[in-house]
C-alpha cells in the first residue's frame, strides 16, 4: 500500500489470512497522518480461496502486487487477467533504514555482514538502504563508504561462486540421502 500511495495509486488490499488486525491499524493511523489517504485505500477482508471474488478484485486492477511463497505469487498468477502487471514481493525485498547517513562504523560494518551472510534470499535479507536525507551528496558519500565496508566484509563472507554453490548442492544431497539410508 505504501508503494502505491507513494506511485499515486489507488490501492486495493486483500488481508492475509493471518493478519489479526494489524494491517487496518496501521493503515487507520497512516489515514489519521494524513486523512486524504483514505480515498486512494479500500480492505478488503476476502479468502484466497474464495476465487470468483478474487477474479472480481483482481478485474480491477491495473497491477497486482502479492506477496507470498512462490505457490501464492502463482496462484495469482493463474487467476489474473491476463493484461494485469504483476508485481511480486514476498521473500524476495525487506530494507533497512538509517536514520543518520553517518551511523556509527560498526552498525554500518554489522550490515553489510548480513546483506553478505544472509546472500539476500531470506524475507529479513536487506537488498534495498533507505537513508534520511534530502542531500545527493550524503547519498554518494554513504553509497562509497558503505561500498567499501562491503568488500572487506566479503573477504571474512565470501560469496560463493555458482560452481561452488553446484558442489555444495551436490555434497549436501549425498550426505542427506545417506542420513535417509542408514
Amino acid at each position: 500500500v505504501l508503494e502505491g500511495l507513494l506511485a499515486g495509486n489507488i490501492n486495493l488490499l486483500k488481508l492475509p489470512s493471518l493478519d489479526g488486525g494489524l494491517s487496518l491499524s496501521l493503515l487507520k493511523r497512516l489515514i489519521g497522518y494524513e486523512e486524504k489517504l483514505k480515498d486512494y485505500i479500500y480492505v478488503f477482508d476476502t479468502p484466497s480461496a474464495d476465487t470468483q471474488k478474487m477474479r472480481q478484485l483482481m478485474g480491477l486492477a491495473h497491477g497486482i502486487a502479492v506477496w507470498g511463497s512462490d505457490a501464492a505469487v502463482q496462484a495469482v498468477r493463474m487467476t489474473a487477467p491476463a493484461n494485469t502487471k504483476l508485481i511480486e514481493w514476498g521473500h524476495k525485498l525487506s530494507f533497512a533504514y538509517l536514520r543518520d547517513p553517518e551511523a556509527p562504523e560498526k552498525e554500518q560494518r554489522e550490515l553489510a555482514r548480513h546483506i553478505l551472510t544472509t546472500r539476500q534470499l531470506l524475507c529479513s535479507s536487506c537488498q534495498v538502504i533507505f537513508l534520511n536525507t534530502d542531500d545527493f551528496e550524503t547519498v554518494k558519500t554513504f553509497g562509497r563508504r558503505f561500498a567499501q565496508l562491503l568488500r572487506e566484509q566479503e573477504e571474512q563472507y565470501p560469496v560463493q561462486k555458482p560452481v561452488e554453490g553446484k558442489l555444495t548442492i551436490e555434497r549436501l544431497t549425498r550426505q542427506m540421502e545417506g542420513f535417509y539410508k542408514e
